[in-house]
């Protein structure tokens, strides 16, 4: 028995036809069976939900204290200590500046590929203006990191200092210099 043409052509479709099906399934058990984790559940929660939250007053939350000492060993984990030098805003503003500048620098660089040949050169020069600049401002950025970041590591070795000089002083008996008549 041969088969002609028309049935081969019946035969394919109804192959093709049972393969996608069979795709189509094994897509679906796998979308079906997708984990997501619990984390951007409850952010895709809270994004989707309509209900508003009351905000309390920080005046009437009772925050107990971590420690009662005003000393460097009572600031949080993360934050600065309050007597030392703090981290300014003009070194993010420079950075945020630069991932700007450099970004919309690269895009109209991107334009050189469908613009018309004559206007290319203006373009180009354009997006590498821009691009320097933002370079710049990562430049500024980054010094002026460096100075806050230096500025913090001086505060600590001075106070690790002074720890150092009063542990020294417990040990030897020797009373604080604010005691001393």
């Amino acid at each position: 028995y041969s088969l002609c043409s028309d049935d081969r052509f019946v035969l394919q479709r109804l192959e093709l036809r049972r393969f996608l099906l069979s795709y189509k399934r094994q897509t679906l058990q796998i979308i079906s069976t997708m984990r997501i984790p619990e984390t951007w559940k409850r952010t895709f929660k809270s994004l989707s939900s309509y209900s508003y939250t009351r905000q309390s007053d920080p005046e009437s939350e009772e925050v107990p204290p971590a420690n009662t000492g005003d000393g460097l060993h009572s600031t949080p984990a993360g934050q600065y200590p309050r007597e030392g030098p703090q981290p300014g805003k003009l070194g993010l503003i420079f950075y945020y500046f630069c991932v700007c500048l450099c970004i919309i620098g690269i895009l109209t660089m991107a334009k050189c590929t469908y613009i018309e040949e004559s206007s290319r050169p203006d373009v180009l020069l354009l997006g590498l203006s821009l691009v320097a600049v933002g370079l710049l401002c990562l430049n500024i950025a980054n010094y002026i990191y460096n100075k806050e970041h230096r500025a913090l590591l001086d505060y600590l070795k001075g106070k690790v200092e002074e720890y150092r000089q009063e542990h020294r002083r417990n040990i030897q008996g020797i009373p604080p210099q604010s005691e001393i008549v």
